[in-house]
C-alpha cells in the first residue's frame, strides 16, 4: 500500500513485493524510519519501535480519516420487576389499611417459611431477613 513518510512527507508507491518499500523500512527521502503507523480502518496509532515521536507516524495519504466512533447508545433502562408486596398494596387507597395489610402478608409470609420442612434453619432465616427487608423497603415507600 502507498504510505507517506511521517518526518519529511514523502509519498512512497505501493511496494511490488513483501515489506521491502513499505512502511516497515526508511524513507527512500530522508531515511528516517517511522516509529509508528497510522491504520487507515480504525485510526489507531499502532507502535512499529520503542522510543520515538508517535506524532511523526507513517500514513496512508489521499484516504478519507477514519470515522471518529460513535458512542454507543445509552441502553434502556432496565423495567423494574414489581415486588409481590407493591402489587398487593398498589390497589389499596386507604393508609391503614395498606398498613394492615403489609402486616397481615408479613405474618402470613413468616408463618409459611417457618413450616417449611424442606428448608434448613439457616435457609429459614435467610429468607425471614429477606422479608424484614422487603417490608421495611414498602413501609418506607408508604410513608415517602
Amino acid at each position: 500500500m502507498e504510505w507517506a513518510c511521517g518526518y519529511c512527507r514523502k509519498v512512497h508507491p505501493r511496494p511490488d513485493y513483501g515489506w521491502v518499500g513499505s512502511f516497515l523500512g526508511q524513507c527512500a527521502k530522508c531515511g528516517s524510519s517511522p516509529k509508528a503507523y497510522r491504520c487507515v480502518h480504525c485510526g489507531a496509532t499502532i507502535r512499529l519501535q520503542l522510543g520515538g515521536d508517535l506524532a511523526r507516524h507513517a500514513y496512508t495519504p489521499n484516504r478519507p480519516a477514519p470515522k471518529e466512533p460513535q458512542p454507543a447508545e445509552p441502553a434502556p433502562p432496565a423495567a423494574v420487576e414489581e415486588s409481590p408486596i407493591a402489587k398487593m398494596l398498589r390497589p389499596i387507597q386507604d393508609r391503614q389499611q395498606r398498613r394492615e395489610a403489609l402486616m397481615q402478608y408479613e405474618r402470613q409470609t413468616r408463618r409459611e417459611i417457618q413450616d417449611r420442612k424442606d428448608l434448613s434453619d439457616l435457609e429459614k432465616e435467610e429468607l425471614l431477613n429477606e422479608l424484614a427487608m422487603d417490608i421495611e423497603q414498602a413501609r418506607m415507600m408508604d410513608d415517602g
